[in-house]
């Protein structure tokens, strides 16, 4: 006979998962704020330090169980929209054709390490990053006019929700720990609990 959890059980079990959640979190932000100075130094940085970099937010090595590469993969699309949360929306970006914009993504993307190990459930889950220059593209697609409201479901690291951001201050938001001003109670999307969402009333 299958013993099932009760509710009682499951109930008691959702502050752990959710203080969980919260602490992988903020772990992977500080990952990303430790990556952020490799990306402005303005040129590629190999898996060695992006090893160090996860290994002093984490508080131990891979190796030690304490992260895993989908994790320090992760960690370089927060330090990404960190830095297009920096600089992004200034004045000497903003005047630039979108042609122009999308030639320093594309620069900008090519200094972290390539996503070359996947893990079985990545595979078998078909989770694949967007990369930075695609999801600025998608965004000039999508052509984001204010009073829109943006919903990206299963929204991972939020490398598409950072342009509705770029676009303005956004209202209503619920955003992920890296975008400031976010609400506290807003999970990491996607990563923690593919029922989370971001959304973006512009």
């Amino acid at each position: 006979m299958q013993n099932l959890p009760s509710r009682a059980a499951s109930a008691a079990a959702l502050p752990l998962a959710q203080s969980s959640a919260a602490e992988a979190a903020a772990r992977l932000l500080a990952a990303g704020e430790a990556i952020l100075p490799l990306l402005e130094a303005g040129r590629p940085f190999d898996t060695t330090a992006l090893r160090g970099a996860m290994t002093g937010a984490f508080g131990a090595s891979d190796a030690a169980g304490a992260w895993d590469w989908k994790a320090a993969y992760d960690a370089c699309e927060v330090a990404q929209i960190l830095l297009l949360r920096r600089y992004g929306a200034t004045p000497p970006v903003r005047k630039l054709t979108p042609i122009a914009q999308l030639a320093i993504w594309q620069r900008l993307a090519g200094r972290i390490p390539t996503h070359t190990r996947r893990s079985l459930e990545s595979q078998a889950m078909q989770q694949y990053s967007t990369p930075l220059p695609l999801a600025f593209v998608a965004a000039q697609a999508a052509s984001i006019q204010a009073g829109d409201t943006i919903l990206e479901p299963s929204a991972g690291t939020g490398m598409l929700a950072i342009h509705a951001e770029l676009g303005g201050p956004p209202r209503g938001a619920q955003r992920t720990r890296w975008f400031a001003g976010g609400s506290a109670r807003s999970p990491l999307c996607g990563r923690i609990g593919n029922a989370a969402r971001c959304r973006f009333d512009r």
